[in-house]
């Protein structure tokens, strides 16, 4: 495993803030990550995308899809006669859960407070 698969899971802790500035309202989760473990999750996840996003990862892994280093067009064509029911998970793909442990709502007041 490579990029950003390697490093989340050598430190499996995030926080995402969404701030809505009309609303003067901010919300900041922590949580942590973790890998798809179980065959059947990452096959009904990758199940789950559109067609066309499936494809595209696939072309992540795309010479062993199509057989060949082929353009992005060329593979999807391939792709549309070779699998014409379903794409099928690359053996290396996975996903990833959030698992939220700590929410933090907060709302703007004057003068920097917020409350």
């Amino acid at each position: 495993m490579e990029g950003k698969g390697k490093n989340w899971l050598e430190n499996p802790q995030a926080a995402l803030v969404f701030y809505w500035p009309p609303l003067g309202r901010q919300i900041r989760i922590e949580e942590e990550w973790s890998r798809f473990h179980r065959r059947e999750y990452r096959d009904n996840y990758f199940s789950s995308f559109r067609r066309d996003s499936q494809y595209q990862a696939g072309r992540l892994n795309r010479v062993e899809l199509c057989g060949t280093a082929v353009s992005g067009r060329a593979c999807e064509a391939g792709l549309e006669k070779k699998y014409p029911g379903r794409v099928p998970r690359p053996p290396d793909w996975g996903g990833y859960r959030l698992r939220p442990n700590l929410f933090e709502f907060c709302k703007e007041r004057s003068g920097q407070l917020h409350e």
